[in-house]
């Protein structure tokens, strides 16, 4: 949790501006936003499986480890943001990014597109 903590604190100081283009900051925010929803979207299903009891110790390991990924992804971006390392907090935020805008698409098209599924 501190590590969290500091990495969000001195992220202002230790990113050089000049060396950095703008839009592309911005655009790795946008991901960092869309991994930031996932996250919470993980985080929300295991608060409410944890509430109903279909998070048990059967399957407590796999939660776990998907816990602790999406904890890595969100914080090691940040890490290697703060390192000047962009390529890996790139490579870090579309392993989670990438698959959750193509669930996106999928349940919008799920939700608008009217289709008889059986």
């Amino acid at each position: 949790m501190q590590f969290a903590v500091f990495c969000f604190m001195n992220l202002a100081h230790s990113v050089t501006f000049e060396k950095v283009n703008l839009n592309n900051m911005k655009l790795f925010w946008t991901v960092r936003i869309i991994d930031a929803i996932a996250a919470l979207v993980i985080l929300y299903f295991f608060v409410i499986g944890i509430l109903d009891g279909s998070v048990s110790q059967r399957n407590a390991g796999m939660w776990g480890l998907l816990l602790l990924a999406v904890g890595a992804v969100t914080a090691g971006s940040i890490y290697f943001l703060r390192r000047g390392q962009m390529k890996i907090a790139w490579i870090l935020l579309s392993l989670m990014a990438i698959p959750a805008m193509v669930m996106f698409i999928f349940m919008l098209i799920v939700i608008l597109v009217v289709v008889r599924w059986n």
